[in-house]
């Protein structure tokens, strides 16, 4: 009776977890030839002598189906198509000048298409957070909400609303603002306007102003409104 055969390691680990042109991997690109391969750098701990010795040519794009985990630094010469937590999707918006107003209890964006998010594309695990930074400032002493919803719309509101207190005697105040927002579809595109609301028939005013005088006055209220998305 033969000795039983006892599995071993791949002859290449990198060929065993890596992949190309195949009809279930991602589109390749025949533009992008390269090679996968491991490194370490002096001093430091080594990879094992046997990945360090591996070099698997990459005829066309691919990708490595494997789970990785990196003690230290990454290092990667070229560019990195995947999408990190924390990462924006989109430049963010910021708008210098201008005001923009609401008197209205009932939420409505304060200037569609422009204090907004602009279009981005969700994440692959479909969470976002936006975060809006602004001066605003209340007629009177007064509630005053916040929310986000899909551009030229107000409702479904995308997100939570939140909800502050202007003080009479704090009218200007600078307010962070963020949104997460989930289940999102991964790929799809997305643009949320800001939407302002006040209570009690007052008006609240967003002022974005763009300064770098080193002298503060009583004209000096105001900021730019940033609006930027991040993914989770």
């Amino acid at each position: 009776m033969p000795d039983p055969v006892v599995p071993g390691p791949p002859a290449s680990v990198l060929a065993a977890v890596s992949g190309s042109d195949g009809a279930a991997l991602p589109p390749s690109n025949p533009a992008f030839t390269g090679r996968a391969t491991f490194a370490a750098q002096p001093d430091t701990l080594p990879v094992p002598a046997s990945l360090m010795t591996e070099i698997v040519a990459m005829p066309s794009s691919a990708y490595l189906d494997a789970d990785v985990e990196i003690a230290g630094n990454l290092t990667v010469d070229g560019s990195f198509s995947g999408i990190l937590p924390g990462q924006y999707l989109i430049s963010p918006a910021v708008i210098l000048s201008g005001t923009f107003t609401s008197a209205s209890a009932t939420l409505s964006a304060v200037a569609a298409g422009t204090v907004s998010t602009g279009l981005f594309a969700a994440p692959p695990s479909g969470e976002v957070i936006v975060e809006v930074d602004v001066v605003v400032n209340s007629s009177a002493a007064s509630a005053v909400g916040f929310a986000l919803a899909a551009t030229g719309t107000v409702t479904p509101v995308v997100g939570h609303v939140i909800g502050i207190e202007q003080s009479s005697l704090t009218p200007y105040s600078a307010a962070h603002l963020v949104f997460p927002v989930t289940g999102l579809t991964a790929g799809s595109s997305y643009n949320f306007d800001v939407l302002f609301g006040i209570a009690n028939g007052n008006t609240v005013t967003a002022a974005a102003v763009s300064s770098t005088a080193t002298t503060v006055t009583t004209a000096s209220k105001g900021g730019p409104i940033v609006v930027a998305v991040k993914a989770v």
